[in-house]
């Protein structure tokens, strides 16, 4: 009659549990981010239950004789009780202090977590009993459920399992004792009573640390997500200014120093208004993705392509002289010219002017690629599809 009360509390506490189960039984990521804080709360805990039980068991070990011989052993068994409590929580301690410093598995850290958990339960079971010694009560054991059910992050399944193993326990433990019947029914409702609401502070535990965990990746992902959008242009997921003003800061930083010399190169589509009107805006766009596609093909890994907006693209090529440039330019030129974009079932050619020069270093402005856009100015100028280089503007 006794264990079939129990399972049906059994089944009614695992229905519950899945039921506020938040996350994927699979997220080992959240398990081990819970594991993490609970090696934190132990670490953090541990000093203050230490001392607090090594006082307790000073205080009751030097307290003078009582009345009656049981109520002497109560004492003293109260006493050792506390410094074997003060022992296991000092241990507690330095392993969860060298724990924070290194990296352990899941498993390691779950079997931490075990032995701990097991720990506070166990201290809780034996108090318990020898205040039976004296007076009907469970408040060590309630304790130290509340303290297991508030302070860990357990997944609910876990602490179905846990709490259902401290109940058989403690079932068997109190049956052991020989307790009148009275004392006994008392004792047990009360330590069912009392793992009832650990089990349901623990649920709420983790129903917190899930749904904040969860809201909390998902804040990080939308501001990944925000920071994409300011550097990225959306039509064709190139760098944009902004990210390529940032990247220009770290090249000249490098110029200074004297360990490199670096070089932009400047790309305007000639007559790219007549794409437009001719075939319609949303032909001009996919040429625009096609384009930006044709030139990080055939530029380096090392090297940075972005749109500055409408038809126009920069390209900083890091540790390239001016010479070299031209000859990137001339490639990218000749690629455009002879490159066919088909969009919808219509055929688009086009050409670029280019303007190389070298990456200016002057503090004063974004004006590094300054000369280079004269001389796209003069590229255009000049006839289109073709290129200028800064140098030649002094000429």
């Amino acid at each position: 009659m006794g264990m079939r009360f129990i399972k049906k509390i059994c089944n009614a506490w695992h229905g519950f549990a899945s039921k506020l189960n938040v996350v994927p039984k699979s997220n080992k990521e959240i398990d081990r981010m819970a594991l993490k804080a609970n090696i934190d709360r132990v670490y953090s805990a541990a000093l203050v239950i230490a001392p607090f039980h090594f006082i307790i068991a000073v205080v009751y070990a030097l307290k003078g004789s009582l009345p009656t011989p049981i109520e002497n052993l109560w004492k003293m068994r109260i006493a050792w009780a506390n410094f074997f409590i003060f022992v296991g929580s000092v241990v507690a301690w330095f392993i969860a202090s060298y724990m924070r410093k290194h990296e352990y598995t899941r498993q390691q850290m779950t079997m931490f977590q075990h032995v701990v958990l097991t720990f506070v339960i166990f201290g809780g079971i034996v108090i318990t009993h020898i205040d039976l010694l004296l007076f009907s009560s469970v408040t060590a054991l309630m304790i130290s459920l509340i303290v297991v059910g508030a302070f860990f992050y357990l997944r609910p399944r876990v602490a179905l399992a846990f709490f259902t193993e401290v109940l058989v326990l403690f079932t068997i433990s109190v049956l052991l004792v020989g307790l009148p019947r009275n004392v006994l029914v008392s004792n047990l409702t009360n330590g069912i009573v009392a793992i009832a609401i650990g089990m349901t502070l623990s649920v709420i535990s983790w129903r917190g640390f899930a749904v904040q965990y969860v809201q909390t990746k998902k804040i990080l992902e939308q501001q990944r997500e925000l920071e994409q959008m300011a550097y990225r242009d959306p039509l064709t997921g190139l760098p944009n200014r902004r990210f390529l003003d940032e990247v220009i800061k770290k090249e000249i930083a490098l110029i200074k120093r004297g360990t490199r010399n670096s070089c932009v190169v400047m790309i305007d589509i000639d007559d790219f208004k007549e794409v437009n009107d001719t075939y319609g805006h949303p032909v001009g766009d996919e040429v625009l993705k096609q384009l930006a596609q044709l030139l990080l093909e055939n530029i380096r890994e090392s090297d940075t392509l972005a749109r500055l907006g409408g038809e126009e693209f920069v390209i900083l090529l890091s540790d390239t002289n001016c010479d070299g440039a031209y000859i990137v330019a001339n490639k990218l030129r000749e690629q455009i010219k002879n490159h066919v974009f088909k969009v919808d079932g219509y055929v688009v050619q086009i050409t670029a002017s280019f303007g190389v020069g070298p990456l200016l270093t002057s503090d004063q402005g974004p004006n590094y690629y300054s000369l280079v856009d004269k001389a796209l100015y003069k590229a255009k100028s000049s006839g289109k599809n073709q290129i200028a280089a800064a140098r030649d503007l002094f000429q």
